[in-house]
C-alpha cells in the first residue's frame, strides 16, 4: 500500500511502529481490525502473518479493499454490533475509532465479547492532555453526520481506562505519542487538505489526493519530515503527553464471549 496517501500520513506512520510493537507476534493468529477504514493496518498485520478480519461501516471502502488489500477478509459492520460470534479473536486493534462512535462503551464491550480470554486489545485515541488539546484534532473532523465526525474530542487515560474496565478489558500498558512536531505537521497537512474545499467525510475521501501536485511534493520531502517526527517520538513518547493516547489491554475471562 506504499502508493496510497495513508502511507505518507505522519499520524499513521507514527502509529504503525507502536501498533506493531504492542500487538506483538501475530503470526498465525486471528486478528480483528475494528474500524479498519481503507485497511492500512489490516494489511500491515496480514504481512506479519496474521489472519486478519477487518470491519468498517463505510461501504465505499469495499472497492478499495477488494483490489488493494488482498491478504485480508473484510465485512461491512458497526463496532457497536460486531458481526462475529463470541470469543473468536486472539488479538484486536481499534485505532482512532471509538471517538467517532456514538456509544463507545458498547463498542468496547463488543470487542471484549468477540475476543478470547486473554486476547490482546490495542486501542489508540486522541488525548485530551496533549499540548494542543483539542484544537488540531478537530480540523477536518467537524462534518456532522459523517463517518469522520468526532462524537468526543478525545480521552484522558483515567477516562479510557475506566471505560475499558467496565467493558471487560484490563489495561496493562499505556503510552503517548505525537508530542509537538508531529502534531504540528499533521495539523498543517489537514489545513492543506481542506484549503481547496475538500471535505473529509470518510477515509476513502483521501484517495484522489494521490494525483495532486501538493501530494507529490509532500512525498518528496516526507522521508526527512518523518525521520524528525520519529526521533521526537522515540525521545519524548514515554516522557510527555501528546496528541495520541495508546493503550494495550487484555480481555477478562468473565467478559470474553459474554
Amino acid at each position: 500500500m506504499s502508493g496510497m496517501p495513508l502511507a505518507y500520513s505522519i499520524a499513521t506512520r507514527i502509529r504503525e511502529a507502536h501498533v506493531a510493537e504492542l500487538m506483538g507476534d501475530v503470526d498465525g493468529r486471528r486478528v480483528l481490525d475494528c474500524g479498519c477504514g481503507l485497511g492500512y493496518f489490516s494489511d500491515l498485520l496480514a504481512r506479519r502473518g496474521a489472519c486478519v478480519w477487518g470491519v468498517d461501516p463505510d461501504t465505499s471502502s469495499m472497492g478499495f479493499w477488494r483490489k488493494g488489500v488482498r491478504r485480508c477478509r473484510f465485512v461491512v459492520g458497526e463496532s457497536e454490533r460486531l458481526p462475529f460470534r463470541n470469543g473468536v479473536f486472539d488479538a484486536i486493534l481499534c485505532s482512532e475509532v471509538i471517538e467517532h462512535v456514538r456509544d463507545d462503551s458498547r463498542a468496547i464491550a463488543e470487542m471484549a465479547r468477540v475476543g478470547r480470554p486473554g486476547a490482546a486489545v490495542v486501542i489508540t485515541v486522541p488525548c485530551l492532555d496533549g499540548l494542543f488539546a483539542a484544537r488540531i484534532k478537530r480540523i477536518a473532523h467537524d462534518h456532522s453526520g459523517t463517518f469522520e465526525e468526532h462524537h468526543r474530542d478525545g480521552y484522558t487515560f483515567p477516562d479510557l481506562e475506566g471505560k475499558l474496565a467496565s467493558g471487560g478489558i484490563t489495561v496493562v500498558e499505556k503510552r503517548y505519542s505525537m508530542i509537538f512536531l508531529s502534531e504540528l505537521v499533521m495539523g498543517l497537512c489537514k489545513l492543506a487538505y481542506s484549503s481547496g474545499g475538500r471535505k473529509l467525510t470518510r477515509q476513502a475521501d483521501i484517495l484522489p489526493v494521490a494525483d495532486s501536485f501538493l501530494f507529490k511534493l509532500w512525498r518528496f520531502v516526507f522521508p526527512c519530515v518523518m525521520a524528525l517526527c520519529r526521533l521526537e517520538d522515540v525521545l519524548l513518547s514515554r516522557r510527555a503527553k501528546g496528541h495520541m493516547l495508546i493503550v494495550k489491554g487484555v480481555v477478562n475471562e468473565a467478559a470474553a464471549g459474554s
